[in-house]
């Protein structure tokens, strides 16, 4: 049961505070546990779904689903647009 739980965790996260521009996204940073994760990398990073939401990617969202993760993503302000 805690297999299929845990495959059901999305690797998408809602961004809490704003809007971000998605061709500027990169500029942004998002930490995994307090690694610093490369943006569109589909190995171990992130990317940016559209202006509320980022995706964790290969092994970066394998250790998000694990469920004993900190997740933190700052955006400079000129990135974020409302």
């Amino acid at each position: 049961l805690e297999q299929i739980v845990v495959q059901n965790i999305p690797c998408t996260v809602s961004l809490t505070d704003g809007t971000i521009d998605t061709a500027a996204a990169c500029e942004g940073e998002v930490r995994l546990n307090d690694e610093v994760l490369a943006c569109n990398n589909a190995q171990r990073g992130w990317r940016a779904v559209d202006g509320n939401t980022i995706e964790l990617t290969g092994s970066a969202c394998q250790d998000w689903r694990g469920g004993d993760a900190d997740l933190e993503a700052v955006f400079p302000c000129y990135v974020v647009v409302q």
